[in-house]
């Protein structure tokens, strides 16, 4: 991080999926310091899932098809989730972002309930826990569209974008040229304009220190 942070080209500090412990752990703090020194979040990608010294991809162990494999991202982002919230790293950097690539989006309303719920009831446990976890992740994570879930109507997912608050935690990405890309015409339904400026531009503008867009003459 050192040797590249000061780059105009590194808006970011890219990990795997995968690892050996979730990424809420204290082990990975001289990472998070580096972050926070040179104002770049950390973006984390599906892969490396189960693969070296990582653990297996899955709960129930190592799938037989690439197929499977797909299904087990979002798995993965839980764990780090809830790592992240119950450990304390928002506390102790409360100025991190953290970008979720490729790994769903609709599950995320839902998760955030049960953190909720589980906090209410548990805690007690992590009492450095001052908020509520769904607090911290919408004020603290963003999340890419790239592959986003396609339910018919298309217009169900408003629902959703309105639960997971949208506006602030979603970015559009289109996984282009990969066989399975988003395009930004037809993989999001129509959005209120504030969300939709957010969800294909300011957001990851903000994010990432980008420049602000230049006017076509």
């Amino acid at each position: 991080v050192d040797r590249f942070a000061k780059r105009d080209d590194i808006v970011g500090v890219l990990v795997a999926n995968g690892s050996q412990h979730p990424y809420g752990s204290r082990i990975y703090d001289p990472i998070y310091e580096k972050c926070a020194e040179y104002s770049l979040p950390l973006v984390i990608h599906t892969g490396s899932e189960g693969t070296g010294i990582n653990g297996t991809p899955t709960p129930a162990g190592h799938p037989s098809y690439y197929a499977e494999h797909r299904q087990a991202r979002p798995m993965g982002y839980m764990a780090h989730l809830a790592s992240m919230v119950f450990e304390g790293l928002f506390e102790r950097f409360p100025e991190l972002q953290v970008v979720f690539v490729e790994g769903g989006y609709t599950w995320l309303p839902t998760y955030l309930w049960r953190l909720d719920a589980d906090w209410k009831g548990l805690r007690h446990q992590t009492p450095w826990v001052r908020r509520a976890p769904s607090e911290y992740i919408l004020e603290h994570c963003k999340f890419t569209s790239q592959p986003m879930e396609l339910p018919s109507p298309q217009n169900k997912l408003m629902t959703i974008f309105e639960w997971a608050e949208a506006e602030r935690t979603l970015m559009f990405a289109s996984d282009y040229p990969h066989w399975d890309f988003d395009s930004p015409e037809l993989s999001l339904p129509k959005m209120p304009p504030e969300m939709a400026r957010n969800v294909f531009s300011e957001t990851a503008r903000t994010v990432f220190g980008l420049p602000a867009p230049v006017p076509a003459i």
